[in-house]
């Protein structure tokens, strides 16, 4: 279900019509749980309908909110979601009381979403036990809102595109033991921390030279049953 109520009456009245149906579904599962909102009065509808979806052993939820709204931490919990898309939004308001929020989520979306300063969030997001595969972009080139560290015994792929030019004293931190495909494109960070072990099969790098921006072609690089190790 895709639900974008960002017409006022339109998207109200509409925003009832889901309430309706949900409450007609009674226990029923959902599996696929996709919300985009705009507008901020409508967030004390919008909430509830998070909440309910993943009361329904949904399996995938896509949270899309361009005015950069937040969605307080104390909806996040589900022991069923396996896919996780954030876009946009700023998340979490305050620091979440749970460990893990989702046990069994394996696949990670972050699409230029921003963090609170004092929540957990994001760390809480990589605490998840059965994550695999974990995918971040960030296109803004003036807007910073990511901490540039990755970390997690059990993920296996990383795709990152990050085109932020806030990298020059900067560093990126990779500390997944069991990585086996890594996927970066990014201007040239001051330093790379990287902890791959002897799991890494490939690796595609676009690394480009951050004071050029986009006038430089990048250099793909293709390593292939390697060790990569990264120092700038």
């Amino acid at each position: 279900m895709v639900f974008d109520p960002s017409l006022p009456k339109a998207g109200l009245r509409f925003i009832d019509f889901v309430r309706r149906t949900l409450v007609l579904l009674g226990d029923s599962p959902i599996h696929k749980f996709s919300l985009e909102w705009k507008s901020e009065k409508a967030q004390h509808l919008i909430y509830p309908l998070i909440y309910n979806a993943l009361q329904r052993e949904v399996l995938e939820l896509h949270l899309i909110s361009p005015k950069r709204q937040f969605v307080p931490s104390e909806l996040f919990f589900s022991k069923t979601l396996v896919k996780l898309t954030l876009a946009l939004g700023c998340f979490a308001r305050e620091t979440t009381t749970f460990s893990v929020l989702f046990p069994a989520l394996k696949s990670l979306s972050l699409f230029s979403v921003m963090f609170a300063a004092s929540s957990e969030m994001y760390g809480v997001l990589l605490a998840s036990p059965l994550l695999e595969e974990i995918h971040i972009f960030y296109d803004g080139p003036y807007s910073s809102f990511w901490i540039k560290q990755v970390w997690g015994s059990s993920i296996k792929r990383i795709t990152i595109f990050y085109r932020s030019c806030d990298l020059d004293d900067s560093c990126f931190i990779f500390k997944t033991p069991s990585l086996v495909f890594l996927d970066y494109s990014s201007y040239v960070a001051q330093d790379y921390l990287v902890q791959f072990d002897d799991s890494l099969v490939e690796a595609r790098l676009d690394i480009r030279l951050w004071k050029y921006y986009d006038h430089v072609l990048p250099l793909p690089i293709s390593l292939h049953r390697t060790r990569l190790s990264c120092s700038v």
